[in-house]
């Protein structure tokens, strides 16, 4: 019987292909690693300090707002069909012991782009506060004062930047999140959250709670040599451009 080689060959180039392509544009997780975050406090004694250089950033109110930047690289391209954010919590303290339930959190995007700095509580003008964006992003969070809400003089502050203001993308709803010491909470977000940080319309990921007198610390990227740094988890589809253009010319070049 005579083996028609060529024929055989194309066959091999199809099914190598395929599992090729399956793999490129299938559904797959993505871990992002927090290439920044700090804190930015609305406190009086605080509002224009950066925080960027503190092993631990504390949730609580205005006067404590946890900003985190990923490296979205990997997801060039991408289609996001979620994702879970991974935190770390290094204490609880204030009004509330561990372990502790949030039911009014909130998680969004944050809609202008941030300095982290290296502070602790440092007054500065050249990183991102909770007044300023600071350095050579600007003066101002927000075309306008969306929240209505000003502090310490300023009118417009990072808080019309984010939970959905000023541009920012919102996350649905979070019944619960429980925060324990020394222990991960894992926190689902929505696609339409984690879409535009892949397409770079927006910024990092935030987390806020309304209670002043609860203090839920996050460990940073600073705390115990960045193992407890938080993790973004990406489940995404697709692949990015150079991806496709090398398959279709890998495909060209073996059919010739």
């Amino acid at each position: 019987m005579l083996i028609n080689f060529r024929f055989l060959g194309v066959l091999v180039i199809i099914f190598a292909t395929l599992l090729f392509t399956s793999t490129a544009f299938g559904a797959q997780e993505i871990k992002c690693s927090c290439v920044a975050d700090t804190m930015f406090s609305g406190h009086s004694a605080e509002h224009n300090t950066n925080c960027g250089g503190r092993a631990n950033l504390r949730i609580k109110g205005y006067q404590g707002i946890g900003v985190f930047k990923f490296d979205m690289t990997n997801l060039k391209g991408s289609k996001a069909d979620g994702a879970t954010l991974k935190v770390y919590c290094s204490a609880i303290s204030g009004t509330v012991s561990s372990p502790h339930t949030l039911t009014d959190m909130k998680i969004s995007t944050i809609a202008h782009d941030w300095i982290e700095g290296d502070g602790d509580y440092a007054v500065t003008d050249k990183s991102s506060t909770y007044d300023y964006p600071g350095g050579d992003q600007g003066l101002k969070w927000a075309e306008k004062d969306f929240d209505v809400n000003g502090r310490n003089g300023v009118q417009i502050t990072v808080e019309d930047a984010i939970n959905g203001l000023g541009g920012s993308v919102l996350n649905p709803a979070i019944p619960e999140a429980v925060f324990e010491v020394n222990k991960w909470t894992e926190i689902p977000l929505d696609a339409k959250v984690i879409q535009p940080l892949i397409d770079g319309k927006q910024y990092g990921i935030v987390i806020w709670q309304p209670d002043t007198g609860k203090n839920i610390d996050i460990a940073s990227k600073e705390n115990g040599g960045g193992q407890n740094s938080a993790v973004l988890l990406v489940r995404a589809s697709g692949a990015s451009v150079d991806s496709v253009e090398k398959l279709a010319s890998k495909w060209g070049s073996l059919k010739q």
